[in-house]
């Protein structure tokens, strides 16, 4: 099972992240698309966008490592009991991936999300101001 720390799905943050990488070999410059499905615990999917470029590659400590470029779009739609939280257009995210090729493992990451959130008090039918939301995802392989 995943964990989830109260109202944050690690997983979800995770496959906003993650790269899904093409099964052939690419040069310096090549890009790729995917869209990625991600789905709630109560099955409710949404679809992320994804457009990657490998930027460089280099050694370091003895090992192949892959700078990817990373660009992400995605609409944000949730609800509960309580409320509904939408986004009236696609999020948009850019950030960069060091993956050890040698190892086929994610090394760090780092990706800037930028979008509005609208949402809607069931209760009241109240709806909030439109918020800007940033989001700052980071990750950092922890030392084996």
């Amino acid at each position: 099972a995943w964990p989830d720390i109260g109202d944050v799905d690690i997983r979800r943050i995770f496959m906003k992240v993650q790269p899904v990488l093409p099964s052939s070999p690419l040069a310096k410059g090549d890009s790729w698309k995917r869209q990625q499905v991600i789905a709630n615990d109560k099955g409710k999917q949404s679809i992320v966008y994804k457009r990657f470029e490998l930027d460089d590659v280099f050694n370091r400590e003895g090992g192949r490592i892959a700078k990817l470029k990373m660009n992400i779009r995605y609409k944000q739609k949730s609800e509960d009991e309580a409320q509904i939280m939408e986004s009236p257009d696609f999020i948009l995210g850019s950030g960069t991936i060091l993956f050890d090729i040698d190892a086929g493992k994610i090394l760090e990451g780092e990706l800037n999300i930028n979008g509005k959130i609208r949402v809607i008090e069931r209760s009241r039918d109240d709806k909030i101001t439109e918020l800007r939301v940033l989001q700052k995802i980071s990750l950092r392989r922890l030392r084996e």
